[in-house]
């Protein structure tokens, strides 16, 4: 097979083997809902990547205490049980499509825009 298949070979990351060396890079979709939650619209979003033939799927940065700030409206975050229930769910519809999922982990800090500021609610 000449080089330029390569990309469609699987490949051994760690313990875990992709599919393909495809993978979609986290990008801010802000798909969840206003608290944080994943919704039916954000799951579909990364099954039809996984569906489509991604070997890898790289969900954006995902906030993991909310006391930091959001960093974006609709943003994803991981700080409860609750949300960890709702991954978990995407996690095996990605996986029933050959596709692995990873987060990316955000710690939004100094660099929260304040989109959840009480100031920036009342200019909506």
């Amino acid at each position: 097979m000449s080089q330029s298949y390569e990309l469609l070979n699987p490949i051994l990351v760690g313990p875990v083997t992709l599919k393909n060396r495809i993978a979609l890079a986290p990008m801010v979709v802000m798909l969840a809902s206003p608290d944080g939650a994943l919704t039916k619209r954000s799951m579909d979003y990364y099954v039809r990547y996984a569906r489509g033939g991604v070997g890898l799927i790289i969900v954006e940065g995902t906030v993991r205490d909310e006391k930091e700030g959001k960093g974006v409206p609709s943003g994803f975050a991981i700080h409860n049980i609750g949300y960890v229930t709702g991954f978990n769910k995407i996690v095996k519809l990605v996986k029933d499509q050959g596709a692995s999922i990873v987060l990316q982990i955000a710690i939004i800090g100094q660099g929260d825009l304040g989109w959840d500021s009480e100031e920036v609610r009342k200019q909506r």
